[in-house]
């Protein structure tokens, strides 16, 4: 089982700063995929999707096999329109 958690200090809509704790049980394999997830989600895309579907297509899947080391499609996309270009 992988396991991190993150936090974040946020002022208004401001992340100031994110602190992301890594179990030490997990494997290489683990952290590769799961230090992705964590740094994507200090970025403020903090929910988990709950959905089979997305196991093997969003890093954000809360069911996800570890297997991801890219982020999805769908997770770029939501990236792209939390933080639109200027």
């Amino acid at each position: 089982m992988a396991n991190a958690i993150i936090a974040l200090d946020i002022d208004g809509s401001t992340i100031n700063a994110a602190a992301i704790g890594f179990s030490s049980t997990m494997t290489m394999r683990q952290y590769e995929s799961v230090m992705l997830k964590e740094i994507t989600q200090a970025l403020g895309l903090i929910t988990d999707i709950q959905n089979p579907y997305y196991r093997s297509r969003s890093i954000l899947s809360q069911n996800a096999d570890n297997s991801l080391k890219t982020l999805g499609a769908q997770d770029r996309v939501a990236l792209i329109r939390h933080y639109p270009p200027k």
